[in-house]
């Protein structure tokens, strides 16, 4: 038993070792910190206070004074609440996005084909999607199973022959959502057009009770169809009170004041309708009694807010990385509300 236990350290070791070298080589040029103060900072973090490799660097944590440290929420310690708080399984309405879909479809205000993965490759579902994608001429069409937007993309109709069509359905072997395209508010397509940009807003129910919590805009770049931060969009943490952003930043660090592409202001900028969205993610998350803490993402139209997806494990170091506030705070008064150790 003793030594798969060794040979594991030892394998976490060699990791550790590689992306420190590789971290310092590349950053340690110009900065303020000895060879060894990389190591024994990123030391303690990893083996100690489980920080994950990719949040040492996302956070830039070796530049962080010691409070800035301490308020820090690691992945690890996240997910380890969220799975204490959310009993999801097989029959959970979050459990996978059909049973979302039909809980919440008067929040989508869309028109979804769902597939399940033992139905992708029969003529009937192949059929139901190439008469989708004709009736509403461009629709959006992601995998059952993922996140982060992996494998998300736009189908417009008047670009693939029939036969094109059945071919990408297919290709979605465990199973597929198929939506009605989101037209965006003037507002949102002014930032970015080729994305609905769509803002993730977290709740955490106490009983008849919810509070919002760490809310971001996620905002597309180039060409790209998906606005997710790990997906290289922009995010922007916003003051959930005012509804303001506070900072744009890309996952590779760069800061903004206005958007890339089209110029378009992105700091301190109201988004419009927010109570309307605070009051509506609350109704929302009052309908699931498993689930207690929830990432929603929700895009703006004309007609007002509709929903994307509900996320039962939402990860919160993009908020963390981009306001440059830790969660702690707020994350302890839940576990203390909740009775999480």
């Amino acid at each position: 038993m003793a030594i798969p236990i060794v040979s594991g350290w030892l394998r976490k070791i060699k990791k550790f070792n590689r992306w420190t070298a590789k971290y310092i080589k590349s950053h340690a040029g110009g900065k303020q910190h000895s060879k060894c103060s990389y190591y024994l900072t990123f030391f303690w973090a990893y083996f100690v206070k489980h920080i994950g490799l990719d949040e040492l660097g996302y956070y830039h944590y070796i530049d962080l004074s010691p409070e800035e440290r301490k308020h820090l929420v690691p992945r690890r310690e996240n997910l380890r609440f969220i799975r204490a708080v959310n009993n999801v399984t097989d029959t959970s309405v979050l459990s996978d996005k059909m049973k979302c879909y039909a809980h919440f479809k008067d929040y989508y205000k869309r028109d979804v084909l769902a597939v399940a993965p033992k139905d992708v490759k029969s003529k009937e579902s192949k059929d139901a999607f190439v008469d989708f994608v004709h009736r509403h001429g461009v629709i959006i069409i992601k995998p059952m199973s993922e996140c982060e937007g992996k494998g998300v993309q736009a189908i417009d109709a008047t670009r693939h022959s029939e036969e094109e069509l059945r071919a990408i359905s297919e290709g979605y072997t465990e199973g597929y959502l198929a939506e009605e395209r989101v037209e965006q508010s003037a507002f949102m397509a002014a930032i970015h057009p080729e994305s609905v940009n769509t803002i993730r807003i977290n709740t955490v129910r106490y009983g008849s009770d919810v509070e919002v919590l760490w809310p971001s805009w996620r905002v597309g770049q180039g060409k790209a169809v998906v606005d997710n931060y790990s997906a290289g969009g922009i995010s922007l943490p916003i003051d959930k009170d005012s509804g303001t952003t506070l900072c744009a930043i890309s996952k590779n660090g760069t800061h903004f004041t206005t958007h890339p592409d089209t110029g378009v202001q992105l700091v301190g900028i109201q988004i419009p309708r927010w109570d309307e969205l605070c009051g509506q993610v609350k109704q929302m998350a009052l309908r699931l009694t498993d689930v207690v803490f929830v990432g929603w993402d929700m895009a703006l139209t004309d007609n007002g807010w509709v929903m994307i997806e509900a996320n039962y494990e939402p990860d919160n170091k993009a908020w963390q990385m981009t306001s440059k506030q830790g969660i702690r705070k707020d994350f302890e008064v839940m576990k203390r509300r909740l009775k999480v150790k």
